[in-house]
C-alpha cells in the first residue's frame, strides 16, 4: 500500500481555463494525468487530493 498527496492540477473540465497557452508540455495534460494515475496508483492505495 502507497500513500500519494497531490494538488492544484489545473483542471480544466469545462475548457476555459486553457493551460496550453503556457507551452506544449500542457497539451494533453489531463489525459497524461489520467494514464499516469492508472499506471501508478493500486486499489489498496491512498490519495490524499487537495482540490
Amino acid at each position: 500500500m502507497s500513500i500519494y498527496a497531490i494538488a492544484d492540477l489545473h483542471l480544466s473540465i469545462d475548457g476555459k481555463k486553457a493551460m496550453d497557452v503556457f507551452g506544449g508540455q500542457w497539451e494533453g495534460y489531463m489525459e497524461k494525468i489520467k494514464e499516469n494515475w492508472k499506471k501508478q496508483v493500486q486499489e489498496e492505495d491512498t490519495v490524499v487530493i487537495r482540490w
